[in-house]
């Protein structure tokens, strides 16, 4: 049986912090705690080293759009870490009310990272935003390959996911008409293949979506041994639309994500083409929704 089989355990842990945004994570995060019907589990971090910034006699805010500059305090600081808090605990109860999965919410103290390492159980999904860092940003694939070991897989959640069906519906599982917005696997020959779309085809089957096999493959019969990978894995669940490419051309990958669109993507965090820095990148701002890296 496989990781991604029913009835196997795992939890949707999702790291927040004031700093970013947390509309598209906490949806991907309860869309994948409602296939899998699991918990879902908020994670907080205060930053307590924005406070001690804040405390300097030099520290300033400017506000976006406004361009005022005010001055900042560690009083202002807590305040406004209170207020995400607030927000985040919030935005985690609502929508997995919405998906109807167990929720809970933790605060702890320090950065995501250490959070993390805490809270995180062997076998977990582990769901961070791709927006606090900056899609584009060497930070963000840093936060990604360092994330605690025992995630079984990295979701990274971007602002335009979901706009192939009502964020309402999906949570709530209603969703069952096909969409322009696929649930897309890219996979080369081997294991990691089979595990890639076996999640992939248990998101299509909950969303409705449809479902497509981004091949990467230098021969024909590297193609067919991935293309039957991938419909065995999905089995009754979908019947995916492949697409094939030619090693070292992420760029064309990037250029399919941008056309179709999607509402997930899977793939291996450790092989092509997101081993690469440069190309996961790429890969990130094409894809423009939920990431599922598995590891």
């Amino acid at each position: 049986m496989g990781v991604w089989d029913e009835g196997q355990a795992c939890r949707v842990v999702i790291g927040l912090r004031a700093s970013a945004p947390v509309e598209a994570s906490v949806d991907a995060a309860a869309t994948l705690a409602a296939v899998f019907q699991t918990e879902l589990i908020g994670v907080f971090a205060k930053e307590e080293g924005i406070v001690d910034f804040a405390g300097l006699p030099f520290a300033q805010a400017v506000s976006f759009g406004a361009g005022q500059i005010r001055q900042l305090s560690r009083d202002v600081m807590v305040q406004a870490l209170a207020r995400s808090e607030m927000a985040c605990r919030r935005a985690v109860s609502v929508r997995a009310e919405r998906a109807r999965v167990k929720w809970s919410f933790t605060l702890e103290s320090g950065d995501v990272q250490g959070s993390l390492e805490t809270i995180l159980a062997s076998g977990d999904i582990l769901v961070l935003s791709g927006e606090g860092q900056g899609l584009g940003a060497r930070g963000l694939l840093e936060a990604i390959r360092a994330a605690p070991h025992g995630a079984r897989g990295v979701v990274v959640a971007a602002r335009e996911a979901w706009r192939g069906v009502d964020a309402g519906e999906r949570l709530s599982g209603r969703s069952r008409k096909p969409v322009q917005a696929p649930v897309i696997v890219i996979a080369r020959d081997g294991p990691e293949a089979d595990e890639a779309c076996r999640l992939a085809a248990r998101i299509s089957a909950f969303t409705g979506e449809p479902m497509a096999l981004l091949a990467i493959a230098a021969s024909d019969q590297e193609a067919a041994r991935i293309v039957e990978r991938g419909r065995n894995a999905a089995g009754d669940r979908a019947t995916p639309s492949v697409y094939r490419f030619q090693p070292g051309h992420a760029q064309w990958i990037a250029a399919t994500l941008s056309a179709l669109g999607p509402s997930f993507v899977v793939a291996d965090l450790q092989g092509e083409p997101f081993d690469d820095d440069r190309s996961a990148l790429c890969l990130l701002r094409a894809a423009r929704a939920p990431v599922v890296l598995l590891r």
